[in-house]
């Protein structure tokens, strides 16, 4: 059962993810952000927060890929690229936070000592939240 309701917590958080960035450039990317507290109903513990954290990661993972396939880029464009996706993990993780759908510790906890599940992606997502990770630390020191 637990197992099934992972799967379909992370499902739910892809897909909002998803929408959001597709639409990010446009009045809908604003009011998918602002209808996020629907994912609340679905977290009921600590774990299911952690499940966000890695959701999060997952999708880190695939934009950064999506924005790196089929092209032959040069050194600047891989700079540029890896900024607009340590920005995105930064808008993503602020909103989680500011909408208590996850905790800073559960941040710092996912950062400094989990890759539990050993899903994709996560040393690329940690690299891409290491300054917003520094600026946590700064702020629960």
């Amino acid at each position: 059962m637990r197992k099934k309701k992972t799967t379909k917590l992370i499902k739910v958080v892809l897909g909002f993810l998803h929408a959001w960035y597709n639409n990010r450039n446009s009045n809908t990317g604003d009011l998918i952000l602002h209808r996020v507290s629907f994912v609340k109903k679905y977290i009921t513990n600590d774990n299911d927060k952690y499940t966000v954290i890695l959701a999060v990661q997952v999708f880190v993972h695939h934009i950064r890929n999506d924005t790196q396939m089929g092209r032959s880029v040069n050194i600047l464009l891989l700079i540029t690229m890896f900024e607009f996706v340590v920005q995105i993990m930064a808008t993503i993780v602020k909103l989680f936070l500011e909408e208590q759908l996850i905790q800073i510790k559960d941040v710092l906890d996912w950062y400094e000592k989990r890759n539990s599940y050993n899903l994709v992606g996560f040393d690329k997502a940690k690299k891409c939240a290491q300054e917003f990770i520094g600026t946590l630390q700064s702020t629960t020191a």
